[in-house]
């Protein structure tokens, strides 16, 4: 919460943008507190009553504490493992044959992408792919777009001739989501103190929005290629041919 806060807050200053839209629009606090956000259909009053009392002037510590209070008392903040034990799942988007990945620590306490767990992770993305093969036959891409790309075990998972992959840091990135703030928790769900501290460091000397975007210790980076490769690499049957 309080590396959202302080990145808005530097954000609005650079900027001169309203901080409460900059909390709304480049942070994902909305979510967290109210759920997802809804813009076409106006913002919650609860948000706005939330906020009334501050500005970027306002010390971050006292805006993190009140928004991290009316998180807390949601009955429905509490943590919940998640059901089942792959740390893999999927959307697909048939308008273009794609599907994406995303990932989640199913063990809290344990780092998912440990050495010891690795092969675990091979079995769980063998298993996605297996059932992506079966239940949407005509997919032809994978994408996977996550700050997890700029790390090496990560990286491992995937076929090593896939296309490069491309940074997607850019002034109007999308931040209201994990996608690039999940880096600030560890695997106990407390905060990633080392990512945490270097990120504030370096928030507070950035002079501009582009600096200020380079503030992230892992850059949100993105991988699309065929998902035929994966199958390839994977040993994914077609569920019509038998392997020989």
């Amino acid at each position: 919460f309080d590396a959202q806060v302080r990145f808005a807050q530097k954000w609005s200053e650079i900027s001169g943008d309203d901080l409460s839209e900059t909390l709304l629009k480049k942070t994902a606090l909305y979510r967290r507190i109210i759920g997802d956000p809804a813009l076409e259909d106006g913002v919650s009053s609860q948000w706005s009553t939330l906020l009334t009392d501050f500005d970027k002037n306002t010390e971050p510590s006292v805006i993190t504490s009140h928004l991290y209070d009316a998180y807390s008392r949601q009955p429905d903040s509490k943590y919940v493992a998640p059901e089942g034990t792959s740390a893999f799942g999927y959307d697909y988007y048939p308008d273009t044959q794609t599907v994406k990945i995303h990932f989640t620590n199913p063990r809290r306490g344990e780092s998912p992408l440990a050495d010891k767990n690795m092969a675990k992770r091979h079995d769980e993305l063998r298993a996605l792919l297996s059932s992506v093969r079966a239940n949407h036959p005509e997919a032809a891409l994978l994408m996977s777009a996550t700050w997890l790309r700029s790390t090496a075990h990560y990286r491992s998972l995937f076929p090593p001739d896939i296309a490069e992959q491309q940074s997607l840091m850019s002034l109007d990135m999308k931040l209201t989501g994990n996608t690039v703030w999940g880096q600030f928790v560890n695997a106990a769900g407390n905060t990633n103190q080392r990512v945490y501290d270097k990120f504030i460091e370096a928030v507070e000397k950035a002079t501009s929005l582009d600096k200020l975007l380079e503030a992230f210790p892992y850059k949100i980076m993105m991988a699309v290629d065929s998902i035929d490769k994966y199958y390839d690499h994977y040993h994914v049957e077609d569920a019509g041919v038998s392997a020989q």
